[in-house]
This record gives structure tokens, C-alpha cells and sequence, in this order.
């Protein structure tokens, strides 16, 4: 992707549905199409090796995009934390779910409803989990960790932020990698 079909010469997102996400992948459910971020660094180049695998005539460009606190605020929200509590599931049944393609169980619908959810990142492929005999076997290992330990997390924003966001964000590319 050129990093100008995203935003024009002032920073302005110019067309922020050229990253949005396709349905099935770590936290949008079914049909559900949105976008997401990051605040960490480590999670970047991430993003950057998956759009790699899944794109084969682009290259690959990480975008750094601020928005404002007041914008972040202003959504309905929510958090879904990895546990490997043996009572605290929600984070492994809602990856679960959307990976599969499945319908919210009727405690996680309100992921459903929210502009916002701020989560723990998964990084095996929907394959792998999609192939796991129930959520209960996903674990600490299907997490993406920093080098120096614990989770890494991203944001992931429902399409129907998009005018928000390109309203109130700026972008500007960090790094571009061909491949």
C-alpha cells in the first residue's frame, strides 16, 4: 500500500478504509469490519510481517497514526484481557469466536455494541486456532509477548469509527519495506 492512498501531504487520513481489517480475525465478529492499532511499538513490525504473508505485489508499509485522547474517550469502550485463570475465559472464547466466525455467547455480546475494545494481541494464525478442539485451549502461547515479558496489546476500532477517526487522526508512514 502506498502510504499516500492512506493520508494526504498534511497528515489528513485521507482514506482510511484501505487498511481496514476483513471479518474473522482476532476481535470482529461476524461481518464485522473495523481497524487496528497499536501503541507499541513491538506490535508494528507484527502487523508488518502478517501483511507481508497475506499480500504478494505490494509493499508493506507501518504507519504511525495519532489520535487524539479526547477522540480515544469519546468512544464506547471495553477491555479483554488474556488470563490463564481457569475461571477468566472471556479473552480466549471472544478470539475463539470471531476467529471461527461464530456468534458472541450471549456474556460477550456487549464486545459486540462498544466503538472500541483495547485487547491482549493474538498472534497464532486463525488456522491454528480454528483447529483447537474449544477456547480453553488457547494459551500464554498464542499471545504475542514483549522481549522483556508480558502482553503486548492493540485497539481494534469498529468500521463505524471511521469518520471519527478521519476527522480527528493524523498518519504519516514510520517505515516503508519493500519485500
Amino acid at each position: 500500500m502506498s502510504p499516500r492512498i492512506f493520508f494526504d501531504s498534511s497528515g489528513a487520513i485521507a482514506h482510511i478504509r484501505a487498511i481496514v481489517s476483513s471479518p474473522r480475525e482476532d476481535f470482529n465478529s461476524l461481518g464485522d469490519q473495523g481497524f487496528y492499532f497499536t501503541a507499541e511499538k513491538e506490535v508494528a513490525p507484527e502487523y508488518a510481517n502478517y501483511a507481508r504473508r497475506r499480500t504478494n505485489n505490494s509493499d508493506v508499509v507501518i504507519l504511525c497514526v495519532q489520535i487524539p485522547r479526547a477522540t480515544l474517550n469519546a468512544f464506547t469502550s471495553a477491555e479483554l484481557w488474556h488470563s490463564e485463570s481457569a475461571t477468566d475465559t472471556d479473552w480466549k472464547e471472544w478470539v475463539w469466536d470471531c476467529r471461527k466466525g461464530c456468534k458472541a455467547p450471549r456474556h460477550l455480546q456487549y464486545l459486540e455494541e462498544v466503538d472500541l475494545i483495547r485487547v491482549t494481541t493474538c498472534t497464532t494464525p486463525n488456522e491454528a486456532i480454528c483447529q483447537l478442539r474449544s477456547f480453553h485451549h488457547i494459551t500464554h502461547l498464542d499471545v504475542l509477548n514483549r522481549s522483556g515479558g508480558g502482553s503486548l496489546t492493540q485497539f481494534y476500532f469498529r468500521l463505524k469509527t471511521e469518520d471519527t477517526l478521519t476527522l480527528s487522526a493524523r498518519a504519516w508512514a514510520c517505515e516503508t519495506s519493500a519485500k
